[in-house]
């Protein structure tokens, strides 16, 4: 007799999209205060003078100097902040305000009202039990209200005049580039390695376990570039003693001559 062939049960994608958004790591108030840690251990920038920019032909944004630690501070305490006030429409609403994009598929449109359900339902259960969805959620939930998140960061952060509005932009648009694409644009000053490891450490989930190895991988290269320069100062030693031979060489034959 023939066993008969079990097909696994298929699963529900609004039940694989609650477990993924539930056990998201790290959360969005991990992140931040990585983010902070970050900003926090680079140098202080020496003030600079303006310069007179006329006729270079570097025409890169220069960036503004950054802020002070305190307010660089302030400015991760608003991104928190504002995260955990927003509150999301109801699905119905939401999809009546962002309708389908002219090039987006329908698979890809299913997907998008998934996630915002699960979104809003844990995010409203967590507000009406007193939580903080920062505390909670992770990537996921920040792209969803990064824009205007964004944009009470900056109008908070002008009221309580923290910094220039220049200053920070660049910084907040420096931390939505970590899980958002479309801020690149605004930070061509900074090299695509820099934006990587910062991309890297931010969501990193176990920070400093990822700073260690990134800083042996920097004295692995360093020792590399050492080794490197010292058999290149080898052979152009060897060259010029070589070189040396061949003079001495012919000035004897020149003498015997």
């Amino acid at each position: 007799m023939v066993d008969p062939v079990v097909e696994p049960a298929e699963t529900d994608p609004l039940d694989e999209r609650f477990s993924f958004c539930m056990n998201e790591k790290p959360n969005i108030d991990v992140a931040v205060r990585n983010f902070l840690a970050i900003q926090l251990a680079k140098p202080s920038a020496p003030k600079k003078a303006k310069e007179n920019n006329i006729g270079k032909a570097d025409n890169k944004k220069e960036p503004e100097e950054p802020l002070d630690p305190i307010g660089v501070q302030r400015v991760c305490g608003s991104i928190l902040r504002n995260v955990n006030s927003v509150e999301l429409l109801p699905p119905g609403e939401w999809s009546i305000k962002v309708p389908q994009g002219e090039t987006q598929t329908g698979l890809d449109r299913i997907d998008q009202i998934t996630e915002y359900k699960v979104l809003y339902t844990l995010s409203t259960a967590l507000t009406r039990k007193e939580k903080k969805i920062t505390k909670a959620l992770g990537k996921s939930m920040l792209r969803l209200v990064w824009p205007e998140v964004r944009e009470k960061v900056i109008t908070e952060c002008d009221a309580k005049a923290v910094g220039t509005k220049q200053q920070v932009l660049e910084l907040i648009n420096l931390f939505g580039s970590s899980f958002n694409s479309s801020n690149m644009e605004e930070l061509d000053y900074i090299s695509k390695e820099e934006q990587k490891n910062i991309k890297e450490l931010v969501w990193a989930v176990d920070f400093g376990s990822v700073l260690h190895e990134r800083q042996n991988q920097r004295v692995e290269t360093a020792q590399k570039r050492v080794k490197e320069v010292q058999a290149n100062v080898n052979e152009i030693a060897e060259t010029f003693k070589n070189t040396c031979t061949i003079e001495e060489v012919e000035d004897t034959e020149l003498s015997q001559e």
